[in-house]
């Protein structure tokens, strides 16, 4: 059983979210994409919904931990259009109807093996009430409720040994019921953390190890 060190309240988060200005990228070439980081209270612990991309070939992120998300498309107004369609998409959940944007995290650039041409932009949103979960197959593998309190215990810490050319990088890493949390994923929660005074801090540009 985990012990959490301590509860996070939605509240706290809404708070603490208000005051924090994010850091926008302007991107000028490429492409762009937002995710959407969807909190709910249960049990005065606030969660987020995450999911396990299905495995599909070209897919730089394969069956990675994720949050809804991805790729803008022409007739997009803003990037918050593009979060809301992707979590429809992916996970049935309408965060125009059932939730409220809270805030955003800091715009990163994608990487993968490689770095991509890509900005991302994290919209971090708080459920207005029950949340019925329904992952569309072809794009979501699993979907999981991570506690942010618990990803403060020393028992969810762990490393995630990712395969890079003729070699192997380790990456810190959640690991939580089975699933592992590092890269991208890693970075926007972390950052997310770093937003709510109180909780330990852990560096949200974890650094590349190599490994023989």
């Amino acid at each position: 059983r985990l012990m959490a060190r301590r509860r996070i309240r939605l509240d706290e988060v809404r708070h603490h979210l208000a005051r924090r200005p994010p850091l926008a990228i302007e991107a000028q070439t490429g492409s762009q994409a937002a995710v959407a980081i969807l909190l709910a209270e249960h049990e005065g612990d606030t969660h987020a919904l995450m999911i396990q991309r299905a495995e599909r070939p070209g897919d730089p992120w394969s069956g990675h931990m994720a949050f809804p998300g991805g790729r803008r498309e022409p007739h997009e107004t803003d990037l918050y259009a593009t979060a809301t369609r992707e979590t429809r998409e992916e996970v049935g959940v309408d965060i125009a109807l059932h939730a409220e944007p809270l805030g955003r995290l800091d715009d990163i650039h994608a990487q993968s093996d490689r770095p991509l041409d890509m900005l991302i932009r994290p919209y971090v949103c708080g459920a207005t009430g029950e949340i019925v979960v329904r992952a569309n197959a072809c794009e979501v593998q699993a979907t999981v409720w991570v506690p942010l309190s618990a990803l403060d215990t020393p028992e969810i810490a762990g490393t995630y040994r990712h395969p890079m050319g003729d070699h192997r990088a380790s990456f810190p890493a959640y690991l939580y019921r089975g699933f592992t949390i590092w890269g991208l994923t890693y970075r926007m929660l972390t950052t997310l953390l770093d937003a709510l005074p109180g909780t330990p801090r852990r560096s949200p540009l974890p650094p590349l190890l190599p490994e023989e």
